[in-house]
């Protein structure tokens, strides 16, 4: 299962330094048509060539997998996942990728540079998009024999009963872990309560964010959970950090 978000930058320079850096000893690495180390460089070489300097450089592409899946693939998979995805999306583009591998998520940070170096259009930033690059991500999951988010529900049954085994030697019940569980995932890579809130009802969990709290709901049950009795990382002063340190 891959989860899609986009972010856009006016430097291309801040996103490429984040994206090249290491972050664990597994991380895999691609440049298309440009150079790993002078990407920045040559996207603005590109840019100036086209005359189109101004507004977003850059599209920032996160394609996050989950816990279970990302142990499915190599690393360098992974990468090849996300560089079929820039290539079917953004053709004539440069971009850099980078598999990240120091979470038990792998996640691909894709830079894409927003003005095509073969016909100078430059990308909009459109609703559309996001919903064209998690259909593409999807279909590519597909290929690689990864769930998508509709099969991993139904399918999620199955794996209740380990589940609720684990659940039952810590003493909590299993609609809560199963909370906390997808909550953990959102909470890696959202950068806005907007984001987070989208990603769990991707996964059949409703949160309602008022001034100071927010309540998770769970399918079935009427009653919701409060962040603040859950945990530090659930709540809204948790999450508000955890999106501040996404969104570099």
């Amino acid at each position: 299962m891959a989860i899609v978000s986009i972010r856009w930058s006016k430097s291309a320079k801040n996103h490429l330094k984040y994206v090249q850096k290491e972050r664990g000893e597994l991380d895999a690495t691609h440049a298309s048509d440009c150079r790993l180390a002078h990407a920045a460089e040559d996207f603005d070489n590109v840019r100036s060539e086209r005359r189109k300097t101004g507004g977003n450089q850059t599209l920032h592409v996160v394609q996050s997998f989950s816990p279970e899946d990302s142990k499915k693939l190599t690393p360098e998979q992974f990468n090849a996942m996300g560089r079929k995805l820039a290539e079917e999306m953004f053709k004539g583009h440069q971009f850099v990728i980078r598999t990240h591998t120091d979470q038990p998520h792998f996640h691909n940070h894709i830079v894409v540079n927003t003005v095509n170096a073969e016909t100078g259009k430059k990308i909009e930033n459109k609703k559309r998009l996001i919903e064209q690059l998690r259909g593409a991500s999807d279909k590519i999951c597909l290929e690689y024999g990864l769930p998508i988010l509709n099969q991993d529900a139904r399918e999620r049954r199955a794996r209740v009963p380990f589940q609720v085994q684990q659940i039952a030697r810590a003493g909590k019940q299993s609609w809560v872990y199963d909370i906390t569980e997808k909550s953990n995932f959102a909470r890696t890579y959202a950068t806005s309560f907007d984001e987070y809130v989208a990603i769990l009802a991707e996964m059949n969990i409703n949160a309602r964010v008022e001034n100071k709290n927010i309540t998770y709901f769970y399918p079935g049950r009427e009653k919701g959970k409060r962040g603040s009795k859950m945990g530090y990382w659930f709540d809204k002063e948790g999450l508000q950090k955890a999106f501040g340190e996404n969104d570099i």
